[in-house]
């Protein structure tokens, strides 16, 4: 995660998402608005890490203060932008492609993306420091982004209890206040296993009742590409049924992508969110998630 935002850049400078010499176009009438978004996700990556409990802790926060010109620019373009999940309006059931270079070239020129400074950022789990991520020059790599980004990534030693509550404190910076914000973790990582069916890739965990869960299904190759699905927390999702009602190649690409020894990997996160408010730049959400992810082999 720490890296999304730069891969997300690069990516859109070889779509040829907006010039490296290209100017704002961003009217002063413009509305100015504001996007925050704190992300602490645990990963668990093969069946070794899990046996012996270890897990990958990969924090990251964003504060965004932005302008455009252009209504269509809303708060989910900008999102995916800057590599960041805005999944809220998945249905489950549904499937779609991620894609990190969506904002063509003439509408990104309408952005002002400022990113913010808020000091230094603990996070705690159960009062015990687990990260502390320091505010780091954004590269330019897009010329109408600017300011600071967050991001940690590591391994615990231990896999964190479930329900524990997380908290991340806000040491204060040049444009963010001092603020402290927490939320509860999912109860449990999703117990995630893969097989290859009949119906297509097929994956299962141990459920929860009264939730969703994320699906995102990676593949390399000619044709790299990724997909994500919302799901009901019931234990079972047949990636081939959900994007086939997409519309989208989904088997005919990771079929192609193992032919070619190319890597395919699927994930089910489970999520909790709470809200906060960053004086300063306004309100936003601080996003915990528990995810499992396993590779899919010929």
């Amino acid at each position: 995660m720490r890296n999304a935002l730069i891969v997300a850049a690069a990516s859109c400078s070889l779509a040829g998402c907006v010039s490296h010499d290209a100017t704002s176009s961003v009217s002063p009438a413009s509305e100015e608005r504001s996007l925050v978004q704190l992300e602490v996700v645990y990963t668990r990556t093969s069946a070794e890490t899990i046996r012996v409990g270890r897990v990958g802790l990969d924090a990251a926060a964003h504060f965004v203060r932005y302008r455009t010109a252009d209504a269509a620019l809303d708060a989910r373009a900008v999102s995916t932008l800057l590599g960041l999940q805005h999944d809220d309006d998945l249905a489950a059931g549904s499937c779609r492609a991620v894609d990190d270079t969506q904002v063509a070239s003439g509408r990104a020129s309408s952005l002002d993306i400022a990113l913010l400074d808020a000091g230094s950022l603990t996070v705690r789990n159960a009062g015990v420091v687990e990260a502390v991520l320091a505010p780091q020059h954004y590269p330019e790599l897009l010329p109408f982004v600017s300011g600071v980004v967050y991001g940690e990534e590591g391994t615990l030693a231990r896999a964190p209890a479930p329900s524990a509550r997380i908290e991340i404190e806000a040491d204060g910076g040049e444009d963010v206040g001092p603020f402290v914000t927490s939320a509860t973790m999912p109860r449990a990582f999703p117990e995630l296993v893969v097989a290859r069916t009949g119906q297509g890739v097929e994956l299962s965990w141990a459920a929860l009742p009264n939730a969703t869960v994320l699906v995102d299904l990676r593949w390399g190759g000619v044709h790299a590409g990724s997909v994500r699905c919302r799901a009901v927390d019931d234990g079972r999702f047949v990636v081939a049924r959900a994007v086939a009602r997409a519309s989208l190649p989904v088997a005919a690409r990771i079929d192609e992508a193992l032919a070619q020894g190319a890597q395919v990997a699927a994930s089910v996160s489970r999520s909790e969110q709470a809200s906060l408010d960053a004086p300063g730049v306004g309100a936003g959400r601080l996003l915990v998630t528990l995810r499992d992810t396993a590779t899919i082999s010929q």
